[in-house]
């Protein structure tokens, strides 16, 4: 089974995310700070926090999504931690049952940078909603399973 693994935790809380890492990044606000000016646009959709939208866009099951790289550049570069990555990936969750919490002319999408590690992640930086009726262009379609991290836990190996 395919996984696709998206990192809340980099960019969740104020002072973290892209300006924290001195990057000249598009998405500087916190993803709490971005949630929270999509709400007027989510209305009685809304659930009181990010967390609780994801789950509902993002479940844990196997669904279809979109993948695509809108950006001109395409290289795998090397972040400040020494790892290869790709910038500015984006995703948009097909929508079927599991997107009840989005207006019916509203996608939502998830702006991220994949990160090449001994686990493949996307740590998501923006959250956007953007109109049904905007053409999608270099979309491919990707079933799989969504595992979304919002905390970070650390594992003690036994001696």
């Amino acid at each position: 089974m395919a996984y696709l693994y998206l990192n809340f935790v980099d960019n969740l809380e104020a002072g973290l995310g892209s300006k924290a890492w001195g990057r000249d990044d598009f998405y500087t606000n916190s993803l709490n700070e971005q949630y929270e000016a999509l709400k007027p646009k989510l209305g009685s959709y809304a659930p009181d926090t990010l967390q609780q939208f994801i789950a509902q866009i993002f479940p844990t099951v196997s669904k279809e999504y979109y993948v695509s790289l809108p950006g001109f550049d395409r290289a795998i570069k090397e972040n400040r931690r020494g790892k290869q990555c790709i910038y500015n990936l984006v995703i948009r969750a097909k929508k079927d049952i599991y997107s009840r919490t989005l207006p019916d002319n509203y996608d939502v999408i998830i702006i991220g940078d994949v990160t090449f590690g001994n686990v493949i992640d996307i740590s998501v930086k923006g959250i956007e909603l953007i109109d049904v009726d905007i053409a999608k262009y270099g979309e491919k379609s990707v079933h799989c399973t969504v595992a979304c991290a919002f905390e970070s836990k650390s594992f003690i190996p036994f001696k």
